[in-house]
């Protein structure tokens, strides 16, 4: 039995409407008619999941939630960060692996594959059940999230997923990274420990 999907025990993040109001003001990395605007917190010098650091430009609030990540989350080194927000329903099927170009990188593929569930994910807005939906067991799961945490981990490589509806109102920060395996796994046991009952397992 595996985890697909899991809340992290992790403290809350505190500005999460300040980083939604710079996410307002910024140029976005994908066009306004897209499914979803992206704002990438890391630069982008590789086409192939390389390593990458934080931008040099992030505004103040920014680089609260960069420390927020260096100091919470098992990174040893980042591969992409960034703000989604959808703009528009997406199709009942449109459901997607986030690892989705594994022959560019196979090697942090295998690492990813080997790390999972390594997902991580904040919800800076949204509701806390009715935005996501999993493929698991080749059955539709809709997870909820606990009051007490706003993170949670799904499968990078192997939990298909989905957006449901139109969730104008849904703020999220996307983690890619090379993960420290034994800071992994030790936040992973204390989340399954307290949210054992959330978890989605396949």
């Amino acid at each position: 039995m595996t985890i697909s999907w899991l809340p992290v025990d992790l403290p809350k993040f505190e500005y999460s409407k300040e980083v939604i109001e710079d996410f307002k003001q910024s140029e976005t990395f994908m066009p306004l008619g897209s499914i979803f605007e992206a704002l990438r917190l890391t630069t982008k010098t590789s086409e192939n999941y390389g390593i990458e650091n934080w931008r040099h430009d992030l505004t103040d609030s920014q680089c609260k939630l960069r420390d927020y990540i260096n100091e919470h989350l098992p990174f040893e080194h980042l591969v992409n960060v960034k703000i989604h927000h959808p703009t528009k329903a997406r199709s009942d099927n449109h459901f997607h692996y986030d690892f989705a170009f594994p022959e560019k990188n196979p090697e942090l593929y295998e690492h990813n594959k080997n790390m999972e569930p390594c997902g991580y994910r904040l919800i800076l807005q949204g509701n806390r059940t009715g935005e996501l939906r999993l493929v698991n067991n080749d059955q539709i799961v809709i997870p909820t999230m606990p009051p007490t945490t706003d993170w949670y981990v799904l499968g990078h490589t192997n939990t298909e997923h989905s957006n449901i509806g139109h969730p104008v109102d849904r703020y999220i920060v996307f983690c890619h990274a090379w993960i420290d395996k034994d800071r992994h796994q030790e936040l992973l046991e204390c989340s399954l420990v307290k949210y054992k009952d959330y978890a989605v397992f396949s």
